[in-house]
């Protein structure tokens, strides 16, 4: 409230010095996100912030008089017309000026193709001092109204006519494009992506000395990358031109891992009808997107939402100590199953569950290492005292790789010592706070 106070304090004030009352609040926004406390200001304000949008349009629509404006309904639909494909143009512009794809730059103009809110700002400051007259601030309003109802519709519809345009374009250049003039790698692995996922990839088939090709839009992570020497084409992955300059007819697999959806998509199904051998594999953000990326041709597609959550339920089941190879199982159940488990669908593995729960009811097997500054080095198992204080036997202790089976009390532990532990859970959890005291 506190910070909502200081826009809207500093706004009159600059109202009162004879300046806009945006000004006011854009200098408030300013001062507000210099502080330390930005960031959970704005998650505050947040719930303010759709209030505001919506009075917003609320005054807009107050604003438009439509039997005013419709005998000009011609001239709002050309200003509207103007309106999207000047701004359009200039984000279009601004956006490949700093090196983006162009894919990218038709996907941002589409979506800053409407009038701003700030436009309403200026026209309003304009009548009320009498620089637009009613009629044509009528105009601006139904224009404005217009071009924000267009948005949506152009940010859905943009892309797929971009993709038409360059499949035609791809498709007329096809005949010049030079067999030899790409990369000469064969039995290769593409990787589209080089974000997290792709360098560790990379790291890993350079140790193994498996041939692959970097694709990357990014221009700071192309220049990376080159500098670092990696074989990197700069080119998006969902156009067919770069994906045969990086020889995909003659590659064995393709990984997808970039964070556009309708461009991994395209990635696929291009890469599947040049190549219908490859083996695909594609990074995803939403198990929701597994059954189409797999209807265009994918092999493998593998939902960071998924994984991320078999590893949050693999923990759980280490943390009860549960046998690893029930864990495996269990995992390998909730795959089988193509996500069944996470869409709702009812799990076949109920015997499997059981058994879980028998494991939890039963004890279990442990080791724990005893460390250089351990407090239990050079202690006795007698003064120890385990099984006493926490349930748990010592049935046997690791030392440079010789096993000394059913010590006694007075076996003498030393640093680097492993104990074998047998007790259930709870004591286990005991025995393990105890031992790490």
């Amino acid at each position: 409230m506190s910070s909502l106070l200081v826009c809207l304090g500093l706004a009159y004030l600059t109202s009162s010095l004879g300046l806009s009352l945006a000004l006011g609040a854009f200098l408030g926004g300013i001062i507000i996100s210099e502080s330390h406390y930005s960031h959970q200001v704005v998650s505050d304000i947040l719930p303010f912030r759709d209030v505001f949008n919506s009075l917003f349009f609320i005054l807009i629509g107050l604003m438009l008089e439509i039997k005013r404006i419709w005998p000009s309904r011609w001239l709002v639909l050309a200003v509207v017309a103007g309106i999207i494909i000047v701004k359009f143009l200039i984000v279009l512009i601004t956006v490949r000026a700093m090196r983006f794809p162009v894919r990218i730059a038709w996907q941002t103009g589409c979506g800053l193709a409407q009038i701003g809110e700030f436009s309403f700002v200026l026209a309003t400051v304009g009548r009320e001092n009498g620089f637009l007259k009613r009629e044509i601030f009528q105009v601006f309003v139904a224009s404005a109204v217009l071009t924000i109802m267009a948005t949506p519709l152009l940010i859905e519809l943009g892309p797929r006519f971009f993709g038409q345009i360059i499949s035609r374009r791809e498709k007329r250049k096809e005949v010049r494009v030079d067999k030899n003039s790409g990369v000469s790698l064969a039995g290769h692995v593409i990787i589209a992506g080089f974000g997290l996922n792709g360098q560790n990839l990379v790291r890993v088939l350079k140790e193994t000395g498996i041939p692959y090709l970097i694709l990357e839009l990014n221009p700071e992570s192309f220049r990376r990358a080159l500098e670092a020497g990696e074989p990197i084409i700069f080119g998006d992955a969902s156009s067919s031109l770069i994906l045969r300059e990086a020889g995909v007819e003659r590659t064995k697999v393709l990984v997808v891992a970039i964070s556009d959806p309708a461009a991994a998509r395209r990635a696929v199904q291009i890469a599947r009808n040049l190549n219908p051998e490859i083996f695909i594999i594609v990074r995803t953000w939403f198990a929701t997107e597994i059954e189409e990326l797999f209807s265009l041709g994918a092999d493998e597609v593998i939902p960071e939402e998924f994984e991320t959550s078999i590893e949050i339920f693999v923990r759980v089941l280490e943390k009860f100590h549960l046998p690893r190879n029930i864990i495996n199982t269990q995992v390998q159940v909730i795959r089988s199953e193509c996500y069944g488990i996470w869409r709702g669908a009812k799990s076949s593995s109920r015997r499997l569950s059981e058994k879980i729960y028998d494991y939890l009811e039963a004890g279990v097997v442990e080791t724990f290492l005893v460390s250089d500054d351990s407090l239990i080095a050079d202690k006795t198992l007698g003064e120890l005292d385990l099984r006493g204080k926490t349930g748990v036997t010592v049935i046997s202790v690791v030392r440079n790789e010789k096993t000394f089976s059913a010590p006694g009390a007075d076996f003498r532990l030393e640093k680097r010592d492993i104990l074998v532990l047998v007790g259930d859970h709870k004591a286990m959890d005991k025995a393990f706070e105890y031992l790490g005291a």
